[in-house]
């Protein structure tokens, strides 16, 4: 009997003694998050992005239509510009041409402003007398002794036309010691050819 009380007290310590380690390896472990909390982390962590990248394609929406809008009032603001380029002319033989290609000319509108080059009548007399322009009439007579060499401008890509004809839409006209303005004679639509009566002479400028 005495043998038998020594025995059971025995495993009562030993089993004390792995409780009690159990419960000290219990405290000294980290805690860790349950499986259930992960999956929970992890699927709020996807809304988020979810959320974000909705966001993200809403504001490069609104974006993109804003700029639309704008292309189209500037698309409006250049209806109404009026552009010139050259190409070949509706004259029959006569090669390229000038044309307002867009935008709508009243009548008394400017359509071209350029410098020419003022020369004296010996270089304008050598200009004029040279087989490459003879006829062509590159120089035009500003007053007394003072020319201006057209050759190089843009005015002098449109072709000459009479000013009695109703396809003479323009003309030009001095305004300052070397500066001519090629000016819309009555309203021109785009797409006309722009022609001009060709003259040896332009009224006289005062400096």
């Amino acid at each position: 009997l005495r043998f038998s009380v020594h025995g059971v007290l025995a495993d009562q310590k030993a089993d004390e003694s792995s409780m009690d380690e159990e419960q000290g390896s219990a405290s000294a472990a980290p805690a860790t998050p349950s499986r259930l909390d992960e999956k929970r982390q992890q699927k709020a962590q996807r809304k988020q992005q979810r959320r974000a990248k909705a966001a993200a394609a809403k504001a490069a929406a609104s974006t993109s239509a804003a700029a639309s809008d704008d292309a189209e009032d500037g698309s409006d603001e250049d209806d109404g510009t009026v552009k010139i380029e050259y190409k070949i002319s509706t004259i029959p033989n006569a090669g390229d041409g000038l044309f307002m290609v867009s935008g709508f000319a009243l009548k008394g509108t400017v359509l071209l402003q350029e410098e020419a080059i003022a020369i004296r009548r010996p270089e304008a007399k050598k200009i004029m007398n040279s087989p490459k322009w003879k006829g062509l009439h590159p120089v035009i007579q500003s007053s007394g002794n003072r020319f201006l060499d057209i050759r190089k401008l843009l005015l002098y890509k449109a072709n000459h036309m009479e000013a009695s004809s109703p396809r003479c839409n323009c003309f030009t006209s001095q305004v300052g010691p070397a500066r001519l303005v090629l000016t819309a004679k009555r309203d021109v639509r785009a797409g006309e050819e722009l022609l001009w009566e060709y003259s040896p002479t332009l009224p006289g400028w005062d400096d």
